[in-house]
């Protein structure tokens, strides 16, 4: 008769947080009930979490002869109590496991009452006592599953697991504990509980297999017992795509490959520990992250083939502050053993490698340490290379300071061309500069080091950059909250939703700023009520503070918005510029002021590899500029223009030609309706027609300034020199008549008057002309604007734009464009 095979047994390890209370260890208690359906179970546990900590803290206190030690050993043995007094324990079973609690506890009293009469931890004695946080976890769990009726047999794992003496990360002997863990576990039994963290030295003293152990421990019972699964528990939902203190849309990996996790755990994932997965590895077992507090989430398996996934580049990861170190000189040229040398020394060192690069003339080596190990690997390698630097040939030794190590993995990465591109211009685009990088012949994972002040910046940017977010997220800095800056902001509130739906795209406007108040705020301002914000706790900054503000926050993809007319924010522009932001701006008189000024700022968009925008400076939501600049950039060139710019005074004269109202009224009309400046004075001269001339003949090609412009005013002298609105209505009245006579005259030879600006073959003009019903602009009505261009291509027939250029909800919209335009990028 066929017997049926015996099953393989599941590993589970719990870590602090699964553990931390009572409740969690119910918790605990019905996941390992509903596994133990599926077959044997060895239940790997941590200490409650902080436990390990409070021990570091206990000894280290002891040592250094601070009597505070006792108050934090007092903490250690409140919290177990409080523990087993929250489970419905017999009084017989809690008496019994509060001595097995404190007779443990008890030791550890007088080990560190010996402590601090030595003044002296040794890391034999610091092994033993951190041990305990695991022992007394493992007991209490025991009891509470006999508790609930499930049978459970305690191991101590320093009984089976062998090391040698390093005590504080101990390597194991494998062959022997392989020998113990398999003659030990007994088939019939269905579950057992093993301490993790803690061992044994084959010289029988306490050992522990380094911080994170726990994980290690389990797999390491794994890969004894050929279990069918590894299943690591802790407190979030499986491996994520990045640490989710730093980036806010993270995914969970659904699964991924040893060498994946392994890459992702070594540059400072911390879900796994790194040494845990070559045991699992060595024997093909499956490695599955799970979560305690969602226990029907899938989490993350890991595997030898994991299933094909859409996103090449699985997850971020990186380690921070740490150190740079370089070693060069023309010494090391073509000199064998060198490298050999340095090696050598850190290892003797203990020193850990994160990171290395040498160039391919021999002059340099780069590395990354801990920063914890800067002086000692200092004095290591100036006592290595003592005779080399004495003798010039190598320098002194080089250290960088504040900076991160930042890792993109994935095996998709491998003969995929163009990744590393991508990351580079994507960093590139921010203003973040890379500072050293590395890539190894598996193309699975690419290392490179960035200031520590950019790492969120950088992490995020990459993150939304290789699509493992699910939306790009944009800041704004929005300045002026006048008509078309309130409209702005309504437009942008109400189209957050569609641009996540249709773009994948967040727009957080992280800043608002009228002349009087400035209100930000890094994570989004809520613009509900944007104006009881800004009005209640808004501040008052100087541009100055602003800029430097928005420098600080350093977040990735930030653009300045402006729709002020303010000089003093137009002169911001170009240190945002400098520092990788963008400006998207309405205002003109950045790009209408001297031409070097201009230039600068084209220059400084180019070098940093950010948008300077001004669609919205000519022909508000019009596609004026941006066409402009196509047929320049395709090898076209602009010959003539002729062009109606000026919303308002076409406003103003329409009604006047075909309605018959009187220029001060209509003046006062489109006053009221938002169309002009609140004071009509700079409409009425012509200098707002003559800047967005200016700009448009430099987007042509055309080095010109503002004196270049013959500007015909239509006004007598002095009729704009008016102290405010109400002198200069008075002013306009006067002249009521005359233009009513003219008019007429004008109405009866079909003629009409245009406010033009006109480009001839390098001449510029503005200034009021009389047009007849075969010009394109005769017909033009309220506040439209229109363009005539002739060029090399257009040279019979002008291109011809038209339509709406005036008003807050079409000079809005253009702004808006102009932010999305570079937010898709």
């Amino acid at each position: 008769m066929n017997q049926k095979p015996e099953a393989k047994r599941i590993v589970m390890k719990f870590g602090g947080t699964s553990v931390g209370n009572a409740e969690r260890i119910h918790q605990l208690v019905e996941i390992v009930r509903r596994r133990s359906h599926e077959g044997p179970l060895v239940v790997v546990v941590s200490a409650m979490s902080g436990i390990t900590n409070l021990l570091e803290e206990a000894c280290t206190k002891a040592a250094n002869k601070n009597e505070a030690y006792h108050s934090t050993l007092d903490t250690i043995i409140r919290r177990h109590e409080e523990c087993i007094a929250s489970f419905p324990f017999s009084a017989a079973m809690s008496a019994e496991l509060i001595n097995q609690i404190r007779e443990p506890l008890n030791r550890l009293g007088i080990i560190c009452r010996g402590l601090s009469l030595v003044g002296d931890l040794t890391m034999k004695t610091k092994a033993h006592i951190m041990s305990f946080g695991e022992l007394l976890s493992s007991r209490i769990i025991r009891a509470a599953m006999e508790s609930d009726g499930l049978n459970a047999e305690l191991i101590d794992s320093r009984e089976l697991i062998v090391t040698d003496n390093q005590f504080l990360s101990a390597r194991v002997d494998f062959e022997e504990t392989n020998k113990r863990i398999r003659k030990y576990i007994d088939p019939s039994k269905k579950i057992y509980i093993a301490p993790g963290y803690v061992s044994r030295s084959d010289t029988g003293e306490s050992t522990t297999l380094g911080r994170g152990g726990s994980d290690y421990t389990a797999a390491i019972f794994a890969g004894a017992l050929d279990a069918s699964r590894l299943e690591i528990w802790t407190d979030v939902n499986g491996m994520l795509s990045a640490d989710p203190r730093l980036v806010r849309e993270t995914i969970t990996i659904p699964t991924m490959s040893y060498e994946e996790a392994m890459e992702l755990s070594y540059f400072g994932a911390k879900v796994i520990y790194p040494p845990t997965i070559q045991p699992a590895m060595t024997r093909q077992i499956p490695i599955v992250i799970l979560n305690s507090f969602d226990p029907d989430h899938p989490g993350t398996t890991i595997s030898d083939h994991p299933d094909q996934s859409s996103h090449f580049v699985k997850g971020l990861t990186c380690i921070q502050d740490i150190v740079l170190v370089t070693l060069t000189g023309s010494g090391m040229i073509g000199v064998p053993g060198v490298a050999q040398r340095l090696f050598q020394a850190l290892s003797e060192a203990n020193i850990n490698i994160l990171f290395i690069t040498q160039s391919s003339s021999e002059h340099t080596i780069c590395f990354a340490i801990n920063r914890q190990d800067d002086s000692i690997a200092k004095k290591a390698m100036e006592k290595t290379y003592a005779f080399e630097i004495n003798l010039g040939k190598i320098d002194p030794i080089h250290m960088e300071y504040d900076l991160a190590l930042v890792a993109v993995v994935g095996d998709g990465m491998r003969e995929r061309a163009g990744i590393a591109g991508k990351l580079f211009s994507l960093l590139g685009e921010n203003g973040i500069n890379i500072r050293a990088i590395a890539q190894g012949s598996t193309e699975r994972n690419i290392s490179f080091v960035v200031n520590q002040h950019n790492v969120t910046k950088t992490l995020n940017v990459l993150h939304e950059g290789f699509f493992l977010s699910k939306y790009k997220t944009v800041h704004l800095y929005l300045m002026g909250t006048g008509n078309v800056g309130a409209t702005l902001i309504e437009q942008i509130a109400v189209g957050q939703k569609a641009f996540k739906e249709a773009g994948s795209l967040d727009l957080k406007v992280c800043g608002i700023a009228n002349s009087k108040h400035i209100y930000l705020d890094p994570l989004g301002i809520d613009l509900k009520d944007w104006r009881t914000t800004l009005k209640e706790h808004g501040k008052v900054l100087s541009l100055s503070d602003l800029k430097n503000e928005i420098k600080q926050f350093n977040l990735r993809n930030s653009i300045l918005v402006d729709v002020t007319a303010s000089e003093h924010v137009s002169k911001i522009y170009d240190d945002l510029l400098a520092s990788s932001v963008h400006v998207v701006t309405a205002n003109k008189i950045a790009a209408s002021s001297p031409y070097p000024v201009y230039k600068r700022l084209k220059e400084l968009s180019a070098q940093h590899n950010v948008k300077f925008l001004n669609e919205t400076n000519v022909g508000a939501g019009l596609p004026i500029i941006k066409t402009i600049r196509d047929l320049v950039l395709t090898g076209d060139h602009i010959h003539r223009i002729q062009a109606v710019l000026s919303g308002s005074l076409n406003y103003i004269f329409d009604r006047i030609g075909s309605d018959g109202c009187l220029f001060s009224v209509a003046v006062t009309e489109a006053r009221e309706k938002g169309y002009t400046e609140p004071n009509p004075a700079l409409d009425l001269s012509g200098v707002d027609v003559m800047r967005k001339l200016l700009i448009l003949s430099r987007e042509a090609g055309l080095k010109l300034e503002m004196e270049d412009i013959k500007n015909k005013s239509f006004l007598p002298l002095g009729t704009l020199d008016a102290n405010g609105w109400e002198e200069l209505l008075d002013n306009l009245k006067k002249l009521d008549v005359q233009f009513e006579k003219e008019r007429k005259e004008l109405s009866a030879s079909d003629k009409r008057w245009r406010y033009m600006a006109s480009l001839d073959n390098g001449v510029v003009s503005t200034g009021l002309e009389e047009i007849d019903s075969t010009h394109p602009a005769y017909h033009l009505k309220g506040t439209d604007n229109i363009i005539l261009m002739w060029t090399d291509r257009y040279a019979n027939r002008p291109m011809v734009i038209a339509g709406a250029g005036a008003g807050p909800e079409v000079t809005a919209s253009g702004v808006l464009a102009d932010v999305i335009s570079i937010s898709n990028v």
